[in-house]
């Protein structure tokens, strides 16, 4: 039995690659990020997945340990990247920066921390993350993609090394190119039209975006 964790596993992405996988020589567990977390809410009761609060330690520590316990290891971890945030910088608050470097880098910085001690007492494992493809999303306005690709990128690379001396393989992956039929249900764009220098390039983006889904359903 070969066996998945899939973390942050909601996305549209990550539900199509789960469609791929679905046989009975394969077993997934499914991790996901949310606001509030119970360790009595019905999702954590399941056998094959568990939420958690990702700006708590003691939270993402319980969930991981449920999973390695119901599924004893795991053959490969996929990480699969969060909704995206565009816009002027400018225009989106404080909070919502905070928020998303919170999911995004914080919470998978500390998973891969946590997971570390667990795949090296397994002995071999396979490690992918999933990053964001670069394609129209990253031009002007997407300053805060770009930013998670980078941090996340430096992390494997630095991962790479660090885990392989445990006998883990850690790679990165960009989105497949099909993902951009659906990447407009999963991002979020900030806009201020009080900030007036901005609307001439905020123009061009989304009319360059609205002719990427011409014809797309």
């Amino acid at each position: 039995m070969y066996r998945y964790l899939l973390i942050n596993s909601k996305t549209l992405f990550a539900q199509q690659f789960l469609r791929t996988i679905q046989a009975p020589d394969k077993a997934v567990w499914e991790l996901n990020f949310a606001d509030d977390y119970f360790t009595d809410v019905e999702s954590n009761r399941s056998s094959t997945s568990s939420i958690c609060n990702h700006k708590d330690d003691w939270s993402l520590n319980y969930e991981i340990e449920r999973a390695f316990l119901n599924f004893k290891r795991f053959d490969e971890v996929i990480f699969f990247p969060g909704n995206l945030i565009f816009g002027p910088l400018e225009a989106i608050s404080s909070n919502a920066i905070e928020e998303y470097i919170s999911r995004q880098i914080i919470a998978v910085t500390e998973i891969y921390r946590i997971l570390a001690d667990r795949l090296a007492s397994q002995h071999g494992c396979k490690v992918t993350q999933v990053i964001y493809e670069k394609s129209y999303e990253f031009t002007a306005l997407s300053s805060l993609p770009c930013m998670i690709n980078s941090a996340l990128q430096g992390l494997i690379e630095g991962l790479g090394r660090e885990f392989s001396e445990m006998g883990i393989e850690v790679t990165s992956k960009n989105q497949e190119s099909f993902y951009k039929d659906f990447m407009n249900k999963e991002c979020l764009f900030i806009n201020d039209l009080k900030l007036i220098h901005y609307q001439p390039l905020v123009t061009r983006h989304l009319e360059g975006v609205g002719r990427l889904f011409e014809g797309r359903k």
